[in-house]
């Protein structure tokens, strides 16, 4: 999980072993209605296959007002 100024993003890798021919991956209905719940707040979920194992990224941008002082490190746009 990455926090950044604006934004939320999680990466994970699943390593159990699933194929496409093996019909839908476990937790498929809730990995839709997660990304339901992302787009809605405007964020995004993907989702990749490579050698049998999953990816999963999600991003959730996070509201910061104006007001805010700048987080530490990172300048003023």
């Amino acid at each position: 999980m990455i926090l950044k100024p604006n934004a939320v993003e999680i990466t994970q890798i699943n390593q159990e072993r699933a194929f496409p021919t093996e019909g839908m991956r476990p937790g498929g209905h809730g990995l839709a209605y997660f990304g339901k719940q992302l787009e809605s707040h405007g964020g995004k979920l993907e989702t990749t296959l490579h050698d049998g194992e999953w990816t999963l990224f999600a991003y959730l941008p996070i509201p910061v007002p104006e007001t805010l002082p700048p987080l530490a490190g990172h300048p003023e746009s």
